[in-house]
């Protein structure tokens, strides 16, 4: 199971895609934030596989909120998403050491494979191994 941290100041957005994410059988959406302040402080109640972050978010950047997010938790893996599709709007992510950088248009699949890869990266946790064998 890869559980998974929504970053997205959207309400809508962060509804269809949790929606989404929650019916794949690999997927568990543990948590939620609108800024990047929430997100460290889900992420530190939760203890997600990866955080899926939007580029664009009030009161902490993409950029400071990954950053902080890797310091804090060197195990929880970041994917970041935009609204765009140029590459260079990646950039400020793989400053930051993302996992992975994705629009958000990117189909279902292709997403749970990007966060596949990115749990799969990450450092072992302890209870892993316990989770996934349920």
């Amino acid at each position: 199971m890869i559980r998974v941290v929504l970053v997205d100041d959207h309400p809508d957005f962060r509804w269809i895609t949790g929606h989404l994410l929650n019916r794949h059988p690999e997927v568990a959406v543990v948590g939620e934030a609108a800024t990047g302040l929430e997100a460290l402080e889900v992420v530190a109640q939760v203890q997600p596989d990866v955080v899926l972050m939007d580029g664009q978010m009030p009161l902490l950047d993409r950029s400071a909120t990954t950053q902080r997010l890797r310091v804090a938790y060197p195990e929880v893996q970041i994917v970041l998403m935009s609204g765009g599709d140029d590459a260079a709007a990646g950039r400020p992510g793989a400053q930051a050491r993302a996992a992975r950088y994705l629009v958000k248009t990117t189909q279902l699949e292709l997403l749970v494979d990007a966060l596949r890869a990115a749990r799969d990266q990450g450092a072992p946790r302890l209870g892993r191994a316990a989770r996934s064998s349920t």
